[in-house]
């Protein structure tokens, strides 16, 4: 992730560091140190260095700082199944699984699926867990192609039938141990 100007780190970073360089660009830095400071002295150049580099030091540097996107996943898996931090919570599982597969995440989207698919965390809704589960089987993950077959499979319809056949053969191919002959 870049820190880009504007984004809530970028504003968040700002405040840290107290002065409005980082919101609006060098400019805004010179004018500020040149007002705060006016004489000409060591101190000055030395915070005008400063201001400088911190704004044109944040623009294109990973600051290694989790993405949105990143943060969204984690949660997603960590309130689905717990980890050492987070307690099973499906509700929170839900909402964090939502942001990620709302970002395009195969996995999540799988597991947002699976979420609205028992009514974990939320109301059962078959045809949501089917959009979810198609978004990602489109993208190849296995168990949504599978739990994709086993929504079509359940109708009556014909139509749906051989698509029910189109899912579990992908998830054969994909490898999937439950789509696998016995």
């Amino acid at each position: 992730m870049r820190l880009r100007q504007g984004s809530p780190v970028w504003s968040r970073l700002s405040r840290l560091v107290g002065i409005p360089t980082l919101e609006r660009g060098n400019e805004v830095a010179i004018r500020f140190w040149r007002t705060w400071f006016p004489r000409s002295s060591v101190e000055t150049h030395i915070a005008l260095a400063l201001a400088a580099t911190l704004c044109a030091a944040c623009q294109p540097i990973h600051m290694g700082i989790d993405s949105d996107y990143t943060v969204a996943v984690e949660n997603c898996y960590a309130y689905r199944y717990g980890d050492k931090l987070r307690k099973v919570n499906f509700a929170q599982a839900f909402d964090w699984c939502h942001r990620a597969a709302q970002w395009g995440d195969a996995n999540s989207q799988t597991l947002l699926g699976e979420l609205y698919y028992l009514g974990l965390g939320g109301e059962q809704d078959y045809r949501h867990a089917e959009i979810w589960f198609e978004k990602a089987a489109r993208q190849g993950q296995p168990h949504a192609q599978y739990m994709l077959y086993r929504i079509h499979a359940a109708s009556n319809d014909l139509a749906r039938q051989e698509q029910a056949d189109y899912w579990l053969k992908q998830a054969r191919q994909s490898g999937y141990k439950l789509a696998q002959p016995r």
